[in-house]
């Protein structure tokens, strides 16, 4: 299938070559459904969640200071160039066609006016992020994977790969949707919510006791969960026909369902997502 080509042709081999910084990352992006999938352990998966094929990933505020080699070098000496006019670059490339390309972003904590601007990871010598808000909750809310080196490595190393838990990752689409300003990247992160909702009742009920846990467990965790509850039922209340579409246009594609239905679970599916979050969330 498609998606394991490309866990062996684009993302195993940039996460080994960034094996000595992988305790101080966090992959935030689409492959963490993906990685859960695949190693976490979790049963009930209907079919494969929504593929990606770029890496994004949350750099520390501050390195340890304890690496052989800063990021910077580490990305250069594997043959990674910075993409884009902005310097410090925040995105790397190697082979695009084999999808490997690094997005790397930081949790922005100073003023308003700075969010959304490319900023220094502090202690490495120039590794850079693009600076959005509320990033940090995904760290808190993670967990390390077992990932297994690519296949032309001899003998086989296993990677530990840091990733939101699967409820954190998919409370973090429904809070920032709302943010995006391209509507197909407000489509993608309510997809990834539809369609780990389509997987079947056990994974759904993992996700829900899941979320009430991350509700407890801390203010920010309350917090982004009420954001994302709130955005849903808004969009739910007041539709944005286009963008349900473009919802409803994948899952036809995905699953092979007629407009109608594909509209009507879009819908559904994330009104039952919405309705996993506690109401008395971050009250």
């Amino acid at each position: 299938m498609k998606a394991d080509e490309d866990l062996e042709r684009g993302l195993l081999p940039v996460l080994w070559e960034l094996r000595e910084h992988l305790p101080q990352l966090v992959l935030i992006g689409g492959w963490v459904p993906q990685l859960h999938r695949w190693f976490s352990g979790e049963t009930g998966w209907s079919m494969l969640p929504v593929a990606t094929v770029e890496l994004d990933i949350l750099l520390p505020e501050v390195w340890p200071g304890d690496t052989r080699r800063s990021l910077v070098e580490t990305l250069l000496e594997a043959g990674f160039r910075p993409v884009g006019e902005s310097r410090p670059p925040a995105v790397w490339e190697r082979d695009e066609a084999r999808g490997e390309r690094i997005e790397f972003f930081l949790d922005h904590r100073g003023p308003g006016t700075e969010a959304g601007k490319v900023r220094v990871s502090r202690g490495d010598d120039g590794s850079a992020g693009l600076s959005l808000e509320g990033l940090g909750f995904l760290r808190e809310e993670s967990v390390v994977l077992q990932v297994p080196s690519p296949a032309s490595i001899h003998p086989a190393e296993p990677l530990g790969v840091r990733v939101p838990t699967l409820p954190a990752f998919l409370v973090h689409k429904g809070a920032i949707f709302f943010r995006r300003r391209e509507r197909d990247r407000k489509a993608k992160d309510l997809l990834y919510i539809v369609e780990i909702m389509a997987q079947g009742d056990s994974l759904v009920e993992r996700m829900e006791s899941g979320i009430q846990r991350l509700c407890r467990a801390s203010s920010s965790g309350s917090s982004v969960a009420r954001t994302a509850r709130n955005n849903l039922f808004v969009l739910l209340s007041q539709p944005d026909p286009e963008l349900l579409s473009l919802v409803a246009e994948a899952l036809q594609v995905r699953r092979g369902w007629s407009p109608g239905l594909a509209l009507a679970r879009a819908g559904g599916f994330l009104s039952d997502f919405a309705h996993l979050i506690p109401e008395d969330s971050g009250s």
